[in-house]
């Protein structure tokens, strides 16, 4: 019973040690400081368009992504497409909206979101039962 309980301790923390959380996962935040390269209408440096781009391009079309403004609004949808100046996103929303554009000038933080916690809890689950029957049934075939 120590075997199995140490094993399946081990493979838990295994598992939650090497998965990323989903806060983490695909984001990439600007930094918030003020400095003396900061243009002064928007409090962003001059090269955070073209950071957002480059995130941007770096999307396959077609990914569920979250787009957080500096206005402070947050939006989800699909990227459609991701061109010189702006992104495209068809936004999730119960009824059919056109597709928005998301200039990179406005962006703070593109997102992809990863496994949300349940899933991931219920993927340990498993893995804890399959490894606790394999170490049950070593045991039962030496005699038990």
């Amino acid at each position: 019973m120590r075997r199995l309980v140490a094993c399946t301790m081990a493979a838990l923390l295994v598992t939650t040690t090497t998965t990323p959380a989903p806060a983490v996962a695909g984001t990439v935040p600007l930094p918030l400081e003020a400095t003396p390269r900061c243009s002064a209408d928007t409090g962003q440096r001059p090269d955070s368009a073209a950071k957002w781009k480059e995130e941007a391009q770096s999307i396959p079309l077609g990914t569920k992504i979250k787009i957080k403004t500096t206005s402070g609004e947050t939006l989800k949808g699909v990227l459609r497409s991701a061109g010189d100046s702006s992104v495209t996103i068809e936004l999730e929303k119960r009824n059919p909206v056109s597709p928005v554009e998301v200039p990179y000038s406005s962006m703070r933080a593109i997102e992809r979101p990863g496994l949300g916690w349940g899933v991931k809890i219920a993927i340990i689950a498993g893995i804890t039962v399959i490894v606790g029957a394999i170490i049950n049934s070593k045991q039962c075939s030496s005699g038990c």
